[in-house]
């Protein structure tokens, strides 16, 4: 500061540039100092003369930086209160006006200043300008930063209808930047904000929206139930509304929570219905909600026919969806279509294909950090690199998953994954450890209501059983028994026929071959109508 001092005449210049930031421009200091452009370069010049500051470039592309964080702090507290705010406002004002590339590729830069300045209204439009670029461009964690700034200054304005209504749907924009990574707990605050809101607005499309979100929220965490009821309410609202997009997107969800519950039917039937209301186009509707619909829509479909046996409609609905990703550049559907056609071709046991699928999806979830799919995608990977002879790459894989769900309270997908992180450490020749994932994983599916989840772990505990020396056949035969009851329930034709190929070895064992043969032709025949490679005898396959 002493040196600021000893550059009386420059002061103002340095407090102007500190007002920008720790590195500013020429040309957005000459449009706010008050002096000939002469003066201005000579002062810049004494600034630097004295180890203030930097220069990169000459006059009038020139860029400067404070040499140190604590002499651009120094200048700036030098300001009084009002002067601080007028020059914000001016320097937001001239960006506005002058540089309208910065204002395009950095919006927050504006938000900032017009912030400093005390500008809510207008700090606010930045900020969300800045949030939804950031979105589009996959960096969600700013775009979480920024939605967030706007928030905290809509609170300072009075709770006019258009302010409530701006809260409400810059809620929904923090939803959707939070949701990729996995964020369920600030999601679920956010979302407990609007209860009030809405009752006050009384808006039947914010408040299908709300509900659509609400019933995704629960399906995450497991609470299949709930969600259906927020599911019905946001369809109920959508329709009086007249709204097609969230009648969809309603739809979707509902056929999320019915695949959780292992209702396969029904929620290929909602599943097919939402595809009904979608293009195959990105989509930033009204609530920034950036998705290609009907990719996420086919990838839950492709999901629910899988565990039926319909291989042939899932891997057209998966190469469409990859189709619709690709033309559109969407690095997000893209994962999904490849997750997609890899979880297809891994049920059928094409193992080589599958791991193809599935690393490219892998690569592009870590390329564009989209955690809340991750653990999907690296989970069926694991298994493919267990199958494929990769036992170690494929443990390693499978157990990050499971950690990757917990860290994220994905309940939802915790059993299934415990089931696969099973089905690599049987392959891996770790029976009791399988053993007791199977039983976790049981008590979970039975906690959350998930017969599909539910058969597939007790078909692991069956296996698992079976591979055990000495042989534990009863309690092997009684598991396979249950899960085959389940998956009957569930119309889940494959994991079906896995059953009666791991019966048959059981029935052999003990000397019953009418009874082996019975469940060997069973099975495969199901491999014969569903075009799959059979399941080998030993679990350790």
């Amino acid at each position: 500061m002493a040196r600021l001092d000893r550059l009386a005449p420059v002061r103002e210049i340095a407090q102007i540039a500190a007002a920008i930031g720790r590195e500013f421009s020429y040309p957005l200091v000459r449009a706010l100092v008050g002096r000939d452009e002469t003066a201005l370069k000579h002062g810049l010049a004494q600034l630097e003369q004295a180890g203030l500051v930097f220069r990169r470039g000459e006059p009038p592309d020139a860029v400067y930086s404070f040499k140190h964080a604590l002499v651009r702090d120094a200048a700036y507290e030098s300001l009084l209160k009002s002067r601080r705010h007028q020059l914000h406002g001016q320097i937001a004002r001239a960006l506005e006006e002058r540089f309208t590339a910065i204002v395009a590729s950095q919006p927050e830069i504006v938000a900032h200043h017009f912030t400093e300045a005390g500008l809510v209204d207008a700090a606010i439009e930045y900020w969300l300008k800045a949030g939804a670029k950031a979105f589009s461009l996959y960096a969600n964690e700013d775009a979480v930063r920024f939605f967030e700034r706007a928030l905290t200054l809509l609170k300072k304005l009075p709770e006019t209808r258009d302010n409530l209504e701006r809260a409400v749907d810059i809620r929904f924009q923090l939803r959707n930047a939070l949701l990729p990574l996995g964020k369920t707990d600030r999601i679920l605050r956010s979302l407990d904000e609007l209860d009030p809101i809405l009752a006050c607005l009384g808006d039947k499309l914010r408040s299908a929206q709300y509900a659509a979100y609400r019933c995704n929220h629960h399906f995450l965490i497991g609470e299949q139930r709930r969600a259906i009821e927020f599911a019905e309410t946001a369809i109920r609202l959508a329709r009086e509304h007249g709204d097609r997009d969230v009648l969809g997107e309603s739809l979707y969800r509902l056929g999320q929570s019915y695949n959780a519950l292992g209702e396969y039917r029904q929620a290929i039937t909602l599943l097919e219905q939402s595809l009904e209301f979608d293009a195959d186009v990105p989509r930033r509707d009204r609530f920034n909600q950036f998705t290609i619909p009907s990719v996420v829509k086919r990838t839950w479909l492709v999901m629910a026919l899988v565990e039926c046996g319909h291989f042939d409609a899932a891997m057209n609905h998966a190469k469409r969806a990859l189709e619709i990703a690709e033309g559109a550049e969407h690095p997000l559907s893209e994962a999904l279509g490849s997750l997609s056609i890899g979880h297809v071709l891994l049920r059928k046991r094409e193992i080589e294909a599958a791991v193809s699928a599935l690393e490219r999806g892998l690569d592009l979830c870590d390329r564009w950090s989209l955690q809340v799919w991750r653990p999907r995608l690296v989970s069926d990977l694991g298994v493919a690199y267990a199958r494929s002879g990769r036992t170690k790459e494929g443990l390693d894989l499978a157990q990050e998953a499971v950690s990757g769900a917990e860290l994220m309270h994905l309940i939802v997908d915790r059993a299934g994954l415990l089931v696969r992180l099973g089905q690599v450490l049987l392959m891996a020749g770790r029976i009791e450890a399988a053993l007791k994932l199977g039983q976790q994983a049981v008590e979970i599916a039975v906690a959350h209501e998930a017969k599909g989840d539910e058969a597939w772990a007790r078909f692991l505990i069956g296996r698992s059983c079976w591979a055990s020396e000495p042989k534990d056949l009863d309690e092997s035969e009684k598991q396979l028994d249950f899960a085959l009851r389940l998956a009957a329930e569930c119309e889940a034709r494959p994991l079906a026929a896995f059953c009666h190929t791991t019966l048959s070895g059981i029935s052999g064992h003990r000397g019953d071959q009418v009874r082996a043969r019975e469940f060997d032709a069973a099975a495969a025949a199901t491999y014969r109508e569903l075009g799959m490679r059979p399941l080998p005898l030993d679990p350790t396959g």
